[in-house]
C-alpha cells in the first residue's frame, strides 16, 4: 500500500497543479496555424459516424492524403461537440499534457530500473528523480506552445505515443533479462505496447519517423553489455539485419522524400546550406530556453539571424564545434556513463528530423517538447545530487518547491500572451522588431478589430521588411480600399500580390474580394474563379464568393450549384446557407428559402445568423399570408 500511495499522490498533485496553471487558458482563442480547425471542412463532423470520423484523417474532401490522422480525429471530435468553442480544445489540449506528463514520469522510473545503468546514484534515487523531473517537464512555461496553442497537440499526442512505446520496450527487454527461458504476460503486454504505441505516435506526427533508430540505439546502450557473448552475437546479427532494413527503406524512399521537399526551399528566405549551418546554434538555443525559465525569452516566432557561411555569425563554428563534443563524449562514455550517453543521444536524436535538411521554418519552441524530456531528468538528477551529496537533505524539498513556483508561476503568466491573438502578435512584435510576419499578423489582427491606423502602420511595416510578403500585402491592400478609399494602391498590391503566388489562393481570393467591393462583377467572379481552381476548391470562402458574384451578373442557377456545392464539401459553413436561402427568397421561393435554414439548424448546434434570418422569412411569409413549415425547429 506504501509503495502505491508512493506513486499516487505525486501524480494526484501533478493532475492538481497542471490543472491550476492552465486554468486561465481555458478561454483563449484560437491562433496562427489553429486556422487548419475553421478551414478544413472535413473536420466539420456534425454525426459521429463512421464515414464522417473517417474524413478527419485526409487532409481535405478532396485530397486524399492522410494527414496526422489522430490529432485530427480529436480535433474533428472537438468541432463536433463545441464547434468553433475554443474552450473544449483547450480542455483537451490540458488533458493531453497531463496524460503525457504521467507517462514521462513512468518512464523514467522505468528507464532507472534498467540493470546495470549508470551513474547507479541515478538508479538508487529514481523515485525521486523521476518525480522532479516529471514536474519540471509539466509545469515549464515553454511547454504552454503545446498545451496552450491548439493545433500543437499533434506534438503532444506524437510524444505521448513515443514515450509510452518507449517504455514499452524498456520493459519488454527488463522482463527478458528476469525470464529469459519462457515468456511472461508482462514481457509480450510491454512488447505490444511499443509496437502500438510507436504505430499510433507515427501517425500523429511524422518526426516519430526516428523510433525505430531511438530504440535501437537504447537496446545497445543499456542491455548489449548485460548478456554473455553467445547472446551478444545474436544481438549483433539482430542489430544488423535492423540497420540493413533501416538503410533499405532509407535508400528506397529517402531520395523520393528529398527530391520532393528540396524545391520548397525556393519559398524560404535561406538556402539548404543556410539551414544546416544556423540549425546548430538553434538546438543550443533550445536548450537554453529550457534550463532558464525566462518568459521574456519564449516567443511564438522567433527572429534568427541566418548563419551565411561557418564564421558569419562567429557563434556558427561554435556550436558545430559543441555539437560534434557532445556526440564524441556520448561515443566515449557510452560503457562508463551510459545514461548520459542516452540523454545526448535522446536530445540530439528526437531533434534530428525538424532541425536538420528538411525546409521547415528555422525554429519554434514546440520541437522541444519530447527532446526536453531527459534535460528536464538531467536537471532532476543534478538536483538530488547537489541535495544528497552536498548539502542538507531537506533543502530538496525546499529547492524544488521553488523551482516549481518559478515554473508554474512562468507557465501561468506566459497563458496571458495566448488569450488573444491581438495580445500574441503584440508580443512577437515587440520580441521580434525585424520579423515580417510578426508586424503582418499584427497588422491583420488590428484591422479585424477596427484598429485601422494601427494595422496600416503595422502591414506597412511589414511590407516594408519583406516586400514578398503576399499575406501582408493583401491585408494592407484590402485595408487601404476598405478603411482609406486607397483604390490605386489597394489594386496595385491585390495584382502584385498575385503576380507572386500565381498559385496561392491568397492572391487570386483578395482581387476577387476586392472587385466584389468595387462592383466590377465580372473581374470577381474571374478570380473567384481562379482561386477554387488553382487547387483549392475546398476553400469555402472562395466558392462563396463566386456565387454571390454570379447572382450579381444575374447567373442565378449557377450560383445555386455553387452554394450546394460547397455545402456538400462543409455541412457547416453558414455563409452558404444564408446567401442560397436569401436567392431562393428574392426569386419568390420562400417555402425553399425556409427549408435550406431548416435543414443548416438540424445539423449545427451554434447556428450564429441562420436562426435570425429564418424568423425575418417567416414573419414575412406571415405578413404576406403564406404558410411556413415545421416552426417548432426555431424552439
Amino acid at each position: 500500500m506504501n509503495g502505491f500511495r508512493k506513486h499516487l499522490f505525486p501524480l494526484l498533485f501533478l493532475v492538481l497543479g497542471v490543472a491550476l496553471i492552465y486554468s486561465n487558458s481555458l478561454d483563449g482563442s484560437f491562433h496562427f496555424d489553429d486556422l487548419q480547425i475553421k478551414v478544413r471542412p472535413n473536420l466539420h463532423i456534425t454525426n459521429l459516424d463512421v464515414r464522417s470520423l473517417k474524413a478527419t484523417l485526409y487532409w481535405t474532401p478532396l485530397q486524399k492524403r492522410i494527414y496526422r490522422p489522430l490529432p485530427c480525429l480529436t480535433l474533428g471530435l472537438n468541432y463536433y461537440f463545441g464547434n468553433e468553442n475554443p474552450f473544449g480544445y483547450h480542455v483537451v489540449n490540458i488533458t493531453i499534457h497531463i496524460l503525457c506528463s504521467i507517462v514521462v514520469y513512468v518512464f523514467l522510473h522505468t528507464l532507472l530500473s534498467v540493470p546495470g545503468i549508470r551513474p547507479a546514484f541515478a538508479a538508487k534515487h529514481r523515485h525521486e528523480i523521476a518525480v522532479i523531473a516529471t514536474y519540471l517537464f509539466a509545469f515549464h512555461p515553454i511547454q504552454t506552445n503545446v498545451a496552450t496553442y491548439i493545433i500543437q497537440r499533434m506534438t503532444s499526442i506524437a510524444a505521448l505515443f513515443y514515450i509510452l512505446s518507449f517504455t514499452g520496450y524498456i520493459t519488454f527487454r527488463i522482463q527478458t533479462l528476469r525470464d529469459r527461458k519462457g515468456s511472461t504476460f508482462r514481457k509480450y503486454l510491454g512488447l505490444s505496447i511499443a509496437i502500438i504505441s510507436g504505430f499510433f505516435s507515427f501517425l500523429s506526427k511524422e518526426n516519430s519517423a526516428v523510433l525505430p533508430v531511438m530504440i535501437l540505439a537504447t537496446d545497445y546502450l543499456f542491455f548489449y553489455s548485460l548478456f554473455d557473448e553467445p547472446e551478444k552475437q545474436k544481438l549483433r546479427r539482430i542489430y544488423a539485419v535492423s540497420i540493413f532494413f533501416l538503410l533499405v527503406l532509407l535508400a528506397y524512399a529517402g531520395p523520393k522524400f528529398y527530391f520532393s521537399f528540396l524545391h520548397s526551399y525556393n519559398h524560404r528566405s535561406f538556402s539548404f546550406t543556410e539551414r544546416m549551418l544556423t540549425e546548430p546554434r538553434i538546438i543550443f538555443f533550445y536548450l537554453y530556453l529550457l534550463l532558464v525559465p525566462n518568459i521574456n525569452l519564449l516567443n511564438l516566432n522567433h527572429d534568427v539571424v541566418i548563419s551565411k557561411n561557418i564564421i558569419s555569425p562567429p557563434q556558427t563554428i561554435i556550436s558545430i564545434l559543441v555539437l560534434v563534443f557532445l556526440v564524441f563524449a556520448a561515443y566515449r562514455t557510452k560503457h562508463k556513463y551510459n545514461l548520459l550517453a542516452f540523454v545526448i543521444l535522446w536530445y540530439l536524436g528526437n531533434l534530428a528530423i525538424e532541425s536538420s535538411v528538411i525546409p521547415l521554418e528555422l525554429i519554434f519552441e514546440h520541437r522541444t517538447y519530447l527532446p526536453g524530456v531527459l534535460i528536464f531528468f538531467l536537471i532532476s538528477l543534478t538536483i538530488v545530487y547537489i541535495c544528497r551529496r552536498l548539502v542538507k537533505h531537506d533543502r530538496l524539498i525546499l529547492l524544488t518547491s521553488l523551482l516549481l513556483i518559478l515554473y508554474g508561476n512562468g507557465t501561468y503568466l506566459r497563458n496571458f500572451v495566448f488569450r488573444t491573438p491581438l495580445i500574441l502578435w503584440s508580443d512577437v512584435a515587440q520580441k521580434s522588431p525585424n520579423l515580417a510576419r510578426a508586424h503582418g499578423n499584427l497588422g491583420r489582427h488590428y484591422m479585424e478589430n477596427g484598429y485601422h491606423q494601427e494595422a496600416r502602420e503595422a502591414l506597412e511595416k511589414a511590407v516594408e521588411l519583406d516586400p514578398n510578403l503576399v499575406e501582408a500585402m493583401v491585408n494592407l491592400g484590402k485595408l487601404y480600399l476598405r478603411a482609406f478609399g486607397m483604390k490605386e494602391e489597394a489594386m496595385a498590391l491585390l495584382k502584385r500580390a498575385q503576380v507572386l503566388t500565381p498559385d496561392s489562393v491568397f492572391g487570386a481570393m483578395s482581387l476577387g474580394i476586392a472587385y466584389l467591393e468595387l462592383k466590377d462583377y465580372e473581374k470577381a467572379e474571374h478570380y473567384f474563379g481562379v482561386a477554387v481552381r488553382i487547387g483549392s476548391s475546398y476553400f469555402l470562402p472562395a466558392i462563396n464568393g463566386l456565387g454571390v458574384a454570379k447572382i450579381y451578373l444575374g447567373k442565378k442557377d449557377e450560383a445555386i450549384d455553387m452554394f450546394k456545392y460547397g455545402i456538400r464539401l462543409d455541412p457547416t459553413y453558414e455563409d452558404l446557407y444564408i446567401n442560397l436561402s436569401k436567392l431562393h427568397y428574392n426569386e419568390k421561393r420562400p417555402l425553399e428559402a425556409v427549408r435550406v435554414l431548416e435543414e443548416y439548424l438540424s445539423i449545427n448546434k451554434h447556428p450564429k445568423t441562420a436562426k435570425f434570418l429564418l424568423r425575418v422569412i417567416r414573419r414575412k411569409m406571415e405578413l404576406a399570408g403564406l404558410a411556413s413549415t415545421r416552426p417548432e425547429v426555431l424552439e
